[in-house]
């Protein structure tokens, strides 16, 4: 009689320890999604009320508030890099100059001062653009130079592959900049590609007597971000017909402010 009693009560123990191991894991998975759902989700909220114009300080200060761990283990794919930093540039851009537009005036130092607060952390418009999105390229280097000195937490955070097509994303408050969208894990592809075609489209224009393409200054500034030609960039997204071969000319980059409406 004990010899059963005996096998019941180690079944049920087992038991017991599986379901407390299954809670326990079911309990990490959960931390787990709670930890990928703080940051990508609250860039996309800021740039939503940035285009419906709503109030953004709670939003700032939720951001401002992120634990730098957090942001650092949620960020841990190029993806997720680009769509939080990427509405986070677009968005402190509006939330800045709508505060105080004076700053940018001198465009050197409006987007080389430290600005923008997240997780704790003070970061510049150049920090986020040629220092994380970029990966540490140095600003006036055309796409070819890295940049030695970046601090390590930019280094942390940078993406490992660059992008090239995030120069007709990244919106700098001027009216030659790109249209500001949403980007989401989700629409990102989807949208960076719509994106790219229509500023591109937008900014060009094809001469065909003169043998000429005019179109956007970025792709002298970030030359060595292209791993095409310019001429064969454009035919990539059927913005000139793919027959052409012609010189390239660069439309000069309207700095006026221009800010969502």
């Amino acid at each position: 009689m004990k010899l059963p009693i005996l096998i019941l009560s180690l079944f049920l123990l087992l038991s017991s320890c599986e379901s407390s191991k299954k809670q326990s894991e079911e309990q990490l998975t959960a931390k787990k999604q709670s930890i990928d759902s703080i940051a990508v989700p609250l860039s996309k909220q800021l740039i939503n009320s940035i285009l419906a114009n709503k109030e953004t300080q709670q939003t700032v200060d939720k951001l401002k508030n992120l634990e730098l761990n957090t942001l650092l283990t949620e960020l841990n794919t190029d993806l997720k890099k680009k769509v939080f930093w990427i509405n986070i540039y677009n968005s402190f851009i509006q939330v800045i100059l709508k505060e105080d537009d004076k700053g940018f005036e001198d465009k050197s130092d409006f987007f080389s001062k430290k600005q923008i607060e997240i997780a704790g952390v003070q970061f510049s418009f150049d920090d986020i653009e040629h220092g994380i999105i970029r990966g540490t390229k140095f600003k006036y280097g055309l796409g070819y130079v890295d940049n030695p000195f970046s601090d390590e937490i930019i280094k942390a955070l940078q993406c490992d592959t660059l992008d090239e097509r995030i120069h007709f994303a990244l919106n700098c408050g001027a009216e030659s900049c790109p249209p500001v969208r949403v980007y989401t894990l989700s629409n990102f592809e989807k949208v960076m590609e719509e994106n790219t075609k229509t500023f591109l489209s937008s900014e060009t224009t094809f001469l065909e007597i003169e043998n000429k393409v005019i179109t956007t200054r970025l792709f002298q500034w970030y030359k060595g971000d292209f791993n095409l030609s310019v001429i064969e960039y454009l035919k990539k997204y059927n913005v000139i017909p793919q027959w052409v071969e012609a010189d390239v000319e660069y439309s000069e980059y309207n700095w006026e402010k221009r800010l969502v409406k």
